[in-house]
């Protein structure tokens, strides 16, 4: 499944900058191409433990395709909603931290923040990482 994560984020990257460099699309889209890498590495690294937990724990049954798929879009969602906790939390924790901001509206900020940031990382990076994650589900269930 990290495999599959590192796919979509040569995809990704390698598609927005072939794009910004050609001057056919609008600076949202470098917007998006940075908010992305805040996404990249924690989204990344809990491909690898999400996808143990899964595959290894609870799929201990015969090979059976859909279940592949089902399994590596799960492992997909699980690493986009773990990868949006870092740039939620950034700015509220900080700002706690520094005393700009009461603990009570960071909690609630922070809340906001993890909701809209989950939406955007589906919106931006979610459609080509969970159709990558169930055809790699598949094909790992197809081989066995």
């Amino acid at each position: 499944m990290t495999a599959a994560g590192v796919l979509a984020t040569i995809v990704w990257f390698g598609g927005v900058l072939a794009l910004l460099a050609a001057g056919l699309v609008s600076d949202t889209v470098g917007f998006l191409f940075i908010s992305a890498l805040f996404w990249v590495p924690l989204g990344l690294l809990s491909t690898f433990p999400v996808g143990i937990l899964l595959w290894r724990f609870i799929d201990s049954r015969p090979a059976i395709p859909y279940r592949g798929a089902l399994f590596g879009g799960l492992t997909a969602i699980c690493s986009l909603s773990i990868g949006s906790i870092f740039p939620a939390l950034f700015n509220p924790v900080l700002d706690a931290f520094a005393g700009e901001m009461e603990l009570s509206v960071a909690i609630v900020q922070s809340i906001v923040r993890l909701s809209r940031s989950f939406g955007m990382a589906l919106i931006v990076v979610g459609w080509i990482i969970i159709p990558l994650g169930a055809i790699t589900g598949w094909c790992y269930k197809q081989s066995e």
